[in-house]
């Protein structure tokens, strides 16, 4: 993981402030959780049963596509890897 990366908790929210690259986002309660999972080692599914226990999704509403496309967005503004 990226060392250059400060994490600031607000409430449900999550601030990271990138060092090298002077950036700082907030992730929604959602990308928050998507981001600790997968910086936990977490896999896609163990994420996706994650967010479907903590936010009480049902199991015939598709997830999985939002879940790639977070992920793929941390990467690229690399808070990931």
């Amino acid at each position: 993981m990226n060392d250059d990366i400060v994490e600031h908790n607000f409430e449900e929210e999550l601030m990271l402030y990138q060092t090298d690259k002077d950036d700082v986002h907030v992730l929604n309660p959602t990308a928050r959780l998507i981001y600790k999972q997968w910086k936990d080692g977490k896999t896609l599914d163990e994420i996706e049963n994650a967010l479907r226990e903590q936010f009480r999704i049902a199991d015939d509403v598709e997830i999985t596509k939002d879940i790639e496309a977070c992920i793929a967005d941390l990467k690229k503004k690399g808070l990931i890897e």
